[in-house]
């Protein structure tokens, strides 16, 4: 059986340095739109943060939409509506997105990019 990535998992040496920025202690469970709008470190490490926070909104809304019963993704985005003033106008905008596939850009210290 895979183990999943983490520290002494065998993860791969280049991943490490991003991981400090994305983990923070908390008992809730690691989310990337509670990190995006909430995360101190997300605006540097994202490469077009503004885009990146307004997709994740579109997603939300979306999977908020196909799954009305789901009180966790409602509880996170009443969390995020009270907590994070960026994602207010995001989530006003009524976007909804599919995520099919695409590119997702970071800043990597190790790798200058």
């Amino acid at each position: 059986m895979e183990q999943a990535p983490g520290p002494g998992s065998g993860e791969s040496s280049r991943l490490r340095p991003v991981r400090p920025a994305v983990e923070r202690p908390s008992t809730r469970p690691v989310n990337i739109a509670r990190f995006k709008f909430l995360g101190p470190a997300a605006r540097s490490f994202f490469y077009d943060w503004e885009q990146s926070i307004r997709n994740t909104a579109a997603l939300l809304r979306t999977g908020a939409g196909m799954m009305p019963e789901d009180r966790a993704m409602h509880d996170l985005i009443a969390e995020l509506s009270a907590a994070s003033e960026p994602f207010a106008p995001c989530w006003r905008d009524h976007e909804v997105r599919l995520h099919w596939s695409g590119v997702k850009e970071y800043e990597h210290p190790a790798a200058a990019v």
